[in-house]
Order: C-alpha cells, then sequence, then structure tokens
C-alpha cells in the first residue's frame, strides 16, 4: 500500500556545501488523525468502507519505530509526482534530486530527517518556497478501528520508501510538517485559545496582531457592557425611588383607614347610647 502524509516544511537554518548541494531539516510525519480517501485504500481492505468517500486514519507514535526510522534512511527526494521509488526508475525517470541524509529522529510524535537536495533547479524552488511541503510515502499495516474515537483505521509497522517535494498548502497532515528552509528562524505556527476553542496563526506576530484585535474588541465590549450597567443601575435607582414613594403612600394609606375606622366606631357608639337613653 502506498500511504502518503503531507507536511510543512519549516527551517531553522539551510546549508549549502562547497558543491552547491542544500541540506535542510525536515519534519515529515507526525502523530495524528487525517484523512484520506477510501481509494488510497488497498483493495482487499477498502472494501470494508465502500460506503464512505473519506477514511479517518490514526497514525499513533508508537509506529515510528527503530525499524521505521532506519527504513527512511538514504531514501530518494523527489518532485512532481509520487512515484514509486525502486532500483528500476529511481535514477532514470528524472524525479529523484536528493536523498535522505544522516540518521532520521523521532521526538514527541513526529519524525524527523535532514534532505541533501542536489538539483539546482530544486534547491532554487526550496530557497523560493516554491516549494515549501513534503510528503512521505510509504508501507504500513493497516487495522480496522470501531470509528467510535474519530478515526476508522490505526496505521503501523510503517516502512518509509521517499519523501516528495510539494507547493505551499498541499500538506495533508498540516502546515507544521514542513521543510525547514529559512536562512533565517522562521516564524512557527502559533496557536491561541479564546475560551475553549483554539485559533491557529501562521506565526507569533499574526497572533498577538489578532490577539491584540480581540482585546480591543473586547474592552469595547467591556465599556458598552459598563455604560450599560451603569444605565440599569440609574433604572434599579429609579424604581427604588418609585417604591418608596409608594410603601409611604401605602402607609399614609393605613393611617388613614385606621382614622376612619375609629371616627366610625365612634359614631357608632354614641348612636347606641342616644338609644338606651330614649328606651
Amino acid at each position: 500500500m502506498l500511504t502518503s502524509v503531507s507536511m510543512r516544511i519549516q527551517n531553522k537554518s539551510w546549508r549549502v556545501d562547497k558543491d552547491g548541494f542544500l541540506r535542510v531539516t525536515a519534519k515529515v510525519l507526525k502523530e495524528g488523525i487525517f484523512p484520506y480517501r477510501t481509494s488510497e485504500l488497498p483493495a482487499d481492505f477498502s472494501h470494508k468502507f465502500i460506503s464512505k468517500p473519506t477514511v479517518m486514519e490514526r497514525i499513533p507514535r508508537e509506529a515510528f519505530t527503530k525499524d521505521a526510522l532506519s527504513s527512511l534512511e538514504g531514501k530518494p527526494i523527489v518532485v512532481d509526482a509520487h512515484e514509486w521509488r525502486d532500483s528500476r526508475n529511481s535514477l532514470k525517470d528524472g524525479l529523484t534530486v536528493g536523498a535522505v541524509a544522516g540518521t532520521p529522529t523521532s521526538k514527541d510524535g513526529e519524525v524527523f530527517c535532514d534532505m541533501l537536495i542536489q538539483d539546482a533547479d530544486a534547491i532554487k524552488a526550496v530557497q523560493d518556497e516554491e516549494l515549501a511541503e513534503v510528503s512521505a510515502a510509504y508501507d504500513s499495516e493497516l487495522e480496522e478501528a470501531n470509528g467510535e474515537d474519530g478515526f476508522d483505521v490505526v496505521q503501523g509497522k510503517i516502512r518509509f520508501n521517499h519523501i516528495l517535494l510539494l507547493p505551499a498548502g498541499a500538506g495533508r497532515c498540516g502546515r507544521d510538517v514542513r521543510i525547514l528552509n529559512s536562512k533565517e528562524a522562521e516564524p512557527m505556527p502559533v496557536t491561541v485559545r479564546v475560551g475553549n476553542k483554539d485559533f491557529e496563526f501562521a506565526d507569533d506576530k499574526s497572533a498577538k496582531s489578532a490577539t491584540e484585535m480581540c482585546k480591543m474588541s473586547t474592552d469595547g465590549l467591556q465599556e458598552q457592557i459598563g455604560a450599560k450597567d451603569g444605565e440599569l443601575k440609574s433604572k434599579n435607582d429609579e424604581i427604588s425611588g418609585h417604591l418608596a414613594k409608594l410603601q409611604e403612600m401605602q402607609s399614609a394609606l393605613e393611617e388613614m383607614k385606621a382614622t376612619l375606622q375609629s371616627f366610625v366606631e365612634e359614631e357608632e357608639g354614641e348612636e347606641y347610647e342616644g338609644e338606651e337613653a330614649e328606651f
């Protein structure tokens, strides 16, 4: 099975040796859950998901074993197409522009490697950021999952075949898996949490600008809330004044009723005494 996962390139520095070859570091794979077309699954496995055009596959960090990393050593770096590499085509079809250099590593669920790019056109495309992402092509064993955790398939026993250089925006696994290829430290993606939702920005400057805009909006909203609170307090005070006057009027009314009752009782008493005297 050809499994390919694209990643964004982001390098602290590029290194050009005296022969003009470009060496860059790239994050080529990471753990996570990613969408695959059902047609990308092997024929003996795709029938399980015939009713689904897209299958969510989980790549666990446990798949980044020593054997998986060893399989990445020295593998071809290619351009233009995900053509499976072997001894018959790797150096003959014009797609190979370099190779993985050194020993790949894995840290915190991510796979890194150095790439030695030897083709002048590819080197220029990387330096001009025309090629800014990578896609790792590999074989993996698939295990069906129940789908309850947001994925349908789990990958395992990865064996790398090649790394494809891609234009920006073509990555499947997100823009943070990328060739690390700027002369200076390239801005890293920044995630900002607002309430219970995460927002991703291209770099710290963008995140700060967005945060400032959010703060200004929040401050303006707080001012509006403060003004509304003032109006509400004023209304409450006004209502309290009306209630106090109403209580005063009720008290006065009770006093008047008591006085009237007392007067009525006195009048009735005088009439009763007059009737007794006549009798």
